[in-house]
């Protein structure tokens, strides 16, 4: 789904949201009406108290239900100023995002890499984050199973990890469609650690202050690179950069 080029690209991600809270919100509106509908049939073949309540208890759960997550769509949060609410006023953040990807038509589930802002939409999750508060990313292939352990998909994602220690999940269709967002990402900002080692997962665990600092220093010099390639510090974190494997259960 491509927005319309009359939408603005800020707009256009949130349009993008609501739709997937919308979507959501019918999904839960069905099954609360169920719920509802299953104590309305009960209540009338009840024939104790104890039937009757439970009854009661499920009409009324339904109809919370439905009016929760009626009200989630017609007062819902604005998604883009959430997040970007620690940068600045929001018009202020907008207009600068709006410049970064002028001319650009927003697609959701892609990644938009410019030179300040990494941007972010699907189904109900918006992403907006400062490039520069950006330290490490990779790519992240997840198999998802059921409960008795049986494969049920794969799914490939960007992970990237801000200074302050909090990350951020952006799932894609394809790899190459995340390789393409971490090589826009390196070009954008090669002070960031990209790619998946071990020894860069436990100096973040352990020495993520010193990470950044690695980071910073590299930001000051133009890149992790100099002119004699990588330092021995920074080489052993990187070597032999590859992806991060994971198992979830459904």
């Amino acid at each position: 789904m491509v927005m319309n080029s009359s939408t603005t690209f800020v707009d256009a991600m949130r349009r993008t949201v609501r739709l997937g809270h919308i979507r959501d919100a019918i999904g839960q509106v069905l099954v609360a009406f169920c719920f509802a509908t299953f104590g309305s049939i009960y209540l009338a073949f009840a024939s104790s108290l104890k039937g009757y309540l439970t009854a009661l208890a499920a009409m009324a759960g339904g109809i919370a239900w439905i009016v929760f997550a009626i009200r989630g769509v017609i007062k819902p949060d604005d998604p883009f100023n959430t997040q970007i609410g620690a940068y600045g006023p929001p018009e202020v953040i907008a207009r600068e995002v709006e410049q970064e990807f002028a001319g650009q038509s927003f697609r959701p589930r892609r990644i938009y890499v410019g030179r300040q802002w990494l941007c972010y939409a699907w189904k109900k999750e918006l992403i907006a984050c400062r490039i520069d508060t950006i330290v490490w990313a990779y790519r992240e292939q997840a198999r998802r199973r059921n409960s008795k352990g049986i494969p049920l998909r794969t799914s490939n994602r960007m992970v990237a990890w801000r200074r302050d220690g909090h990350g951020v999940v952006l799932p894609l269709r394809k790899v190459r469609d995340v390789q393409l967002a971490l090589e826009a990402l390196r070009r954008a900002a090669p002070w960031v650690f990209v790619g998946y080692t071990d020894a860069l997962k436990e100096s973040w665990n352990n020495d993520r202050e010193d990470l950044v600092a690695l980071s910073d220093d590299a930001r000051g010099r133009g890149g992790l690179e100099d002119g004699g390639g990588l330092s021995s510090s920074i080489g052993a974190l990187l070597k032999n950069p590859g992806i991060h494997r994971c198992r979830e259960e459904d």
